[in-house]
């Protein structure tokens, strides 16, 4: 019902404004009387009336009824031409005594309708070609090109429409590469789990095999044997609670309980549980601390300095260095750990918080993490408003840095 009344109100509003005109132009400036400003009103209202009926009746049955778009412009230039010509020759059917003027003004109308139908022609075809192209672009779209985009010359509404279309194709596409690389990450997070499970679990059932079918046979054997499965089932078990960790930080599902602690008190407990395994490997661990304040999750920030600190530990050769370094920066405190290692090559610097990534020097299960370690560190940090990265100009070694909220 509104729609209908979109439509016809267009209609009304000509309707009445030719009423308004012919009544002022017959009193302001033709100076009729009364009775002829009456007659004039009652003659347009008429012959108004019948050609909005008729154009609007032909126009609303072309928009229903006709299958291209050019045909039901010009069916609209040409109702309109007619609606006009009808009420043009209502006139002259009244006034004119000859038939030869009433002939001349017939042909110079229907004249007139040609070439408005010429005119329709010209907007219809244009407007039909524009919006071919949208057709067309959207066919390659369905078809899967989704790098198609569409250019519409001009300033009006179908312009328009084809920038929202290339906008549309272009988020479509990024959708669909974010897709694409969540399927990959899937994939590759699949792979990694079966890796990191199935090696373990072999050599489990390995030892279990030996000492069932009595091939290990001495207690001091059977005791390693037991002391190792122990420990696989350990590495499992840190693989599984990181796992679980993980998805809870990237899903927000952890909430943090911020306090304000002093930031050098916290370093220094992970210094210190950290110490001996470096003095073990000769390994000297560097601090240089401005004091300051956080605002920050204590466990949660501690484990990210572990993971960092127990990654850089893992590629410092004995005899290496390892620094710790504080930087207030105003409303952040900037955290940096450095090491004296082999560093990270240009290739895996794209990849070092990813998932399960380890780098070629670092893919053994002996010698490297399961490549979860970076990737929480990154997920602890973010939840706290702050951001990690990998100096990718240290001069030598791995630098990462990433900042906390400063109290």
């Amino acid at each position: 019902m509104i729609d209908r009344l979109r439509i016809w109100l267009p209609a009304g509003a000509a309707l009445l404004a030719a009423l308004l005109i012919g009544v002022a132009g017959s009193t302001l400036f033709l100076h009729e009387p009364p009775h002829a400003v009456r007659a004039i009103a009652e003659y347009l209202l008429g012959s108004a009336g019948i050609a909005v009926a008729i154009g609007m009746g032909g126009i609303l049955l072309g928009m229903r009824f006709l299958p291209r778009l050019s045909l039901k412009v010009g069916l609209g230039y040409a109702v309109s031409s007619i609606a006009a010509i009808i009420t043009i020759l209502i006139t002259p059917l009244l006034m004119f005594r000859e038939k030869s003027d009433l002939y001349l003004l017939s042909l110079l109308l229907v004249s007139f309708l040609a070439l408005s139908l010429g005119f329709a022609a010209v907007i219809g075809i244009s407007v039909a070609r524009r919006l071919a192209l949208l057709r067309d672009a959207a066919r390659r779209i369905e078809a899967g090109n989704l790098e198609t985009r569409v250019s519409l010359d001009g300033r009006d509404e179908l312009a328009e429409l084809g920038e929202a279309f290339n906008r549309m194709s272009a988020a479509l596409e990024r959708s669909f590469a974010e897709r694409e690389d969540m399927e990959q990450g899937r994939r590759d997070l699949v792979a990694s789990i079966s890796h990191d499970l199935r090696t373990p679990l072999a050599a489990m059932r390995a030892m279990l095999e030996a000492i069932q079918d009595g091939v290990v046979s001495d207690e001091a054997t059977i005791a390693a044997y037991h002391a190792a499965i122990n420990h696989e089932i350990g590495r499992m078990q840190r693989l599984i609670n990181d796992l679980f960790d993980l998805s809870r930080l990237e899903a927000g599902d952890v909430p943090l309980e911020l306090v304000t602690v002093d930031l050098q008190e916290l370093l220094e407990e992970v210094i210190s549980a950290l110490r001996q395994d470096a003095q073990r490997r000769s390994v000297r661990v560097e601090m240089e601390v401005t004091p300051c304040r956080v605002h920050v999750d204590p466990p949660q920030v501690q484990r990210v300095v572990v993971n960092l600190l127990q990654n850089a530990l893992r590629h410092t050769p004995d005899g290496g260095v390892i620094r710790l370094a504080v930087h207030p920066n105003g409303r952040s405190v900037t955290v940096e750990v450095a090491d004296s290692g082999e560093g990270i090559a240009e290739g895996d610097l794209p990849h070092v918080f990813d998932r399960f990534y380890r780098g070629e020097k670092s893919r053994s299960r002996d010698t490297g993490g399961a490549g979860l370690g970076l990737a929480i560190s990154k997920a602890i940090v973010e939840a706290h408003r702050g951001r990690i990265w990998v100096d990718s100009d240290a001069p030598a070694g791995a630098r990462i840095l990433f900042t906390l909220p400063a109290a």
